[in-house]
């Protein structure tokens, strides 16, 4: 029951704020929604509920990509691997053999929402120190 409430909620009020936040892009005709999914999305682990929530955001990324695409709204995913905060701690998989500095995901989210990705949307990015088609 409480796996089924993450789930819904992750992915509800994730699917919500985004809409309400393009409401207010709307009348401007572009701008750009970054979700933040997880590489626990493609390797899960011990945290299913945690798991299933994040690859919910994958499949809701292009959803929302398809149906904002006619108000000039893009939307993509930042997939990042295990970020340095005490949460790192409990997982590493990484190759650097170093966890994830929030800075380097900091420069795709500002690509992202720059001119210079106004032909991108409905992807889901993964920067992980990896690739997760391995």
């Amino acid at each position: 029951m409480l796996h089924d409430c993450i789930i819904a909620l992750q992915s509800m009020l994730t699917y919500e704020l985004s809409l309400s936040f393009c409401v207010c892009l709307s009348p401007l005709r572009r701008g750009a929604v970054i979700l933040v999914s997880s590489i626990s999305a493609y390797i899960p682990h011990a945290l299913g509920a945690y798991n299933v929530s994040k690859t919910a955001l994958l499949g809701l990324t292009r959803t929302l990509a398809l149906e904002l695409a006619p108000r000039g709204i893009r939307v993509n995913c930042l997939v990042p691997g295990i970020i340095e905060t005490d949460f790192s701690k409990v997982w590493s998989l990484v190759i650097w053999s170093r966890p994830l500095p929030p800075e380097d995901c900091a420069g795709l989210v500002s690509f992202l929402c720059s001119p210079d990705a106004s032909y991108i949307t409905g992807e889901n990015i993964v920067v992980a120190g990896f690739s997760s088609r391995l």
